[in-house]
């Protein structure tokens, strides 16, 4: 091991103190070593999902340039769901012991990038630029996993090639990117992509006094101390609220009622555990709420 960056000296020293208890308590543990592992979940501040995501804005009309850092770095890139499957059998392995898993090949950020761009019939040099903002200052220019030890202690492998990867990460960032696209053309959301802020004056800011000027971004309501009745027009009262002042996030604090604020009963929301099932129900019902539903 070299660790570079203090992430991984964490994961170093992580790795070590479960050797240490393990050999010294007698205990079951074990350290998977995962090689880079992506999927459609992925992060959009990873470069593989920074990719797909990117490519979609530009199909968009969104966006028409790529920024990226390292195009030569490279890296042994698997598909999570088959790594996840990899840290269960060690598990069930009968000895604890420490495994990596990989995929045995490694492939370039270039490489990766011009994989998502064919995905989307467009060729990646046309719309991505070197960026000296997004290199690491202590880059590290080639990883590459032995998963053997896995095949043999385990029967695991990887199951998912990386175009395979690629095509599920582009396809459904395309769908989410449509999606996004619906809300914006219905003013429900802000678009939020890269160099869209031109005021400062939009962005949140906990220190600024003058909250009349910054964007809303979250809405927070207690409904302690209301019966069932009362939470539900609560909570349309609620909705048409944030809606109208174009709240981008709205939390309902629900509970057990145990704490709740009625000094007369303070029992009276007990019953408020069934929100979780009787708010839907009454958007659904309710003719003025369902305008917003899509």
């Amino acid at each position: 091991f070299n660790p570079v960056s203090p992430y991984a000296a964490a994961k170093h020293y992580a790795y070590t103190i479960v050797k240490i208890y393990r050999d010294a308590y007698n205990l079951f543990c074990v350290n998977g070593i995962l090689f880079n592992h992506e999927s459609p979940r992925r992060g959009e501040n990873f470069v593989t999902r920074k990719i797909t995501r990117g490519i979609n804005d530009i199909l968009l009309g969104r966006s028409s340039v790529l920024k990226l850092g390292n195009l030569d770095a490279k890296r042994d890139w698997g598909h999570a769901k088959d790594y996840v499957e990899g840290m269960w059998m060690m598990l069930q392995n009968k000895k604890a012991d420490d495994w990596v898993l990989a995929t045995g090949e490694s492939i370039s950020v270039k490489e990766f990038a011009n994989l998502a761009f064919r995905e989307a019939e467009l060729n990646w040099e046309d719309y991505v630029e070197v960026s000296d903002k997004y290199f690491r200052p202590n880059e590290v220019e080639f990883l590459l996993g032995d998963y053997s030890k896995a095949k043999k202690d385990l029967g695991w492998e990887p199951k998912t090639s990386i175009k395979k990867l690629v095509k599920m990460m582009v396809e459904n960032d395309l769908r989410l990117a449509k999606q996004e696209k619906v809300l914006l053309e219905q003013g429900l959301i802000d678009p939020t992509w890269e160099n869209y802020i031109k005021d400062p004056l939009d962005i949140y800011d906990k220190d600024i006094n003058n909250q009349k000027s910054v964007r809303k971004e979250r809405f927070k309501f207690d409904l302690h101390g209301l019966t069932l009745d009362k939470a539900n027009k609560k909570v349309k009262e609620i909705i048409l609220f944030c809606i109208e002042k174009k709240y981008r996030e709205l939390l309902l604090i629900t509970g057990k009622g145990i704490h709740s604020t009625n000094e007369k009963d303070i029992y009276v929301s007990k019953d408020l555990g069934k929100l979780k099932y009787s708010v839907p129900d009454y958007i659904l019902s309710d003719k003025e709420l369902n305008n917003f539903i899509t």
